[in-house]
């Protein structure tokens, strides 16, 4: 067997009063064709049913972890799955969005046949939306994705979180303020397999958010 199908993948899932879709990225991320995984399901003070949820339909399924915690922001809960990560890769999975099934197998084995990379990114396709975001660097302007990073497709060595020192708090842009100190400090790759399912139509996602803020602030009177 290939060393890659072996490997245990940490797969941090961050979520907060999403109940109503986590359900589809945990399916997504239990469906994958690389079995070796530990999905981490990190419950940010989630008010709604997801406790419940996660204890009746998934804990059954001894890859899945559960942890709850007081609620910290998107920050504080991918750097609580990270330490409680214990694969030799880990990566992410936002509970408003999907893997395709080959996502984790694609990564492992290239990591695995790249042993000079320490972290790759990149691979997703946009669903129910395009691949416009609010640009982290300029305000006011839009980026395109594709020329860019995404943040929950970083797939990574374990040890690098403890060199780059997890993530900060931002109201927009954690993902790419992280990556920025990633590939300043370990080698990177970026892989185009459009594997990560991006949904753009949740009504409490970040990007969503971003851009209704910016949008509230441009009309206010100057």
């Amino acid at each position: 067997m290939h060393p890659a199908a072996t490997d245990l993948v940490s797969v941090v899932v961050p979520t907060y009063n999403r109940s109503g879709l986590l359900a589809r990225a945990l399916d997504a991320a239990l469906s994958q064709t690389h079995n070796a995984l530990q999905v981490i399901v990190v419950d940010d003070g989630s008010t709604d049913d997801t406790e419940a949820l996660v204890k009746a339909q998934y804990l059954t399924d001894t890859r899945v972890e559960y942890v709850y915690q007081t609620n910290q922001r998107a920050a504080a809960a991918k750097n609580t799955g990270i330490a409680h990560a214990r694969g030799s890769y880990i990566t992410f999975l936002d509970s408003d969005d999907a893997y395709e099934p080959d996502h984790i197998a694609l990564r492992a084995a290239y990591m695995d046949e790249h042993p000079e990379i320490d972290a790759i990114h990149g691979g997703f396709r946009p669903v129910n939306g395009g691949y416009m975001v609010p640009d982290y660097y300029m305000p006011g302007q839009m980026f395109d994705l594709r020329g860019g990073h995404l943040g929950p497709t970083l797939f990574m060595r374990a040890h690098v979180p403890a060199l780059v020192g997890g993530f900060i708090h931002r109201d927009y842009g954690e993902d790419t303020e992280l990556f920025e100190r990633v590939t300043n400090t370990v080698r990177t790759a970026r892989v185009d397999w459009p594997t990560y399912l991006y949904f753009r139509d949740s009504p409490d996602g970040i990007v969503n958010n971003e851009q209704m803020r910016r949008d509230t602030s441009s009309s206010q009177p100057q």
